[in-house]
């Protein structure tokens, strides 16, 4: 059921793309975010307890990708349990560690409508899982070494860098 409304949801973020238009938002590494979704479960609901909310103007990007503390409070309103983004890319942001540390699962949907999702294992071990499409070549490469690299973020082997010199 949840895999169900996973895939009605994806064919709906890509075609609500243009009506979320104000939703763009573009980081310092080139990733774009076009719409973001919150799922949400009714835990007091017997026929439908899972559910999406759109964001209008909200980018969960935008809010991991600042030096400051992110401000999930728009999540937390809906009492999402995992976000679901349509980007440019299926490659993680750098900055994706501040969603998974705040307990959400990450589901990103690509060009290609290949949808990756990221959760947040127990040791702070970053566990992935291509949901729908293909990650394969050098995107497969760069994604396993971006997953990597937030694993030894959230372990604080590394600290995430914000001024990439990029104008």
């Amino acid at each position: 059921m949840l895999r169900t409304l996973f895939l009605i949801l994806g064919i709906s973020l890509l075609g609500a793309q243009s009506a979320l238009a104000d939703a763009n938002f573009q980081n310092q590494e080139g990733f774009l975010e076009r719409a973001c979704f919150a799922l949400t479960k009714d835990p007091n609901a017997t026929e439908k307890p899972y559910g999406y909310v759109p964001f209008q103007s909200y980018s969960v990007l935008r809010e991991a990708s600042r030096p400051e503390p992110p401000d999930f409070s728009p999540l937390q309103a809906v009492n999402a349990f995992e976000v679901m983004c349509v980007r440019n890319s299926v490659i993680p942001s750098i900055y994706d560690f501040k969603v998974l540390r705040a307990g959400y699962a990450l589901h990103l949907i690509g060009p290609t409508k290949a949808r990756v999702k990221l959760s947040l294992a127990p040791g702070n071990q970053v566990l992935w899982s291509v949901e729908t499409g293909e990650v394969k070549g050098k995107e497969l490469e760069v994604l396993q070494t971006r997953i990597t690299q937030l694993s030894m973020i959230l372990n604080g082997e590394v600290e995430p860098i914000y001024d990439l010199g990029i104008e």
